[in-house]
């Protein structure tokens, strides 16, 4: 089946590109919807107002924790990537091992949370 390139193309993996972007469109959404709440309490909006929004946005603010957790790690996780690739300490060899370990977290992380989104998505 690998032979066959449109078979191909649809099988392989998704690009880290493709993956990034997934999660900074989840991103804009949980953070806008958390920010539109902050603003309706701060507004004083009332109580059914903002059982609606929280009922109407529910799958965004069950993510909102989860991607805030992704955010830190992947800050880590560049910061280690940075690190890595400044030291003169490690041969080339080492460096891309250690790129490449690296990287497959950062891909590991961005797949867990797209699948938590879509799972929550698919339980409505």
């Amino acid at each position: 089946m690998e032979d066959i390139p449109i078979i191909r193309r649809f099988q392989e993996d998704p690009s880290p590109y493709f993956e990034m972007q997934n999660h900074k469109e989840l991103r804009q959404t949980v953070y806008s919807v958390e920010a539109a709440l902050k603003r309706m309490r701060k507004e004083k909006a009332g109580p059914r107002a903002i059982k609606d929004f929280k009922e109407d946005n529910a799958i965004a603010l069950k993510m909102l924790g989860r991607v805030k957790a992704i955010d830190s790690t992947l800050r880590e996780l560049n910061s280690a990537i940075k690190s890595v690739q400044a030291s003169s300490k490690f041969n080339r060899a080492e460096k891309k091992k250690k790129l490449e370990r690296l990287n497959g977290r950062k891909q590991e992380l961005l797949r867990e949370t797209q699948k938590k989104f879509v799972d929550l998505v698919n339980e409505e």
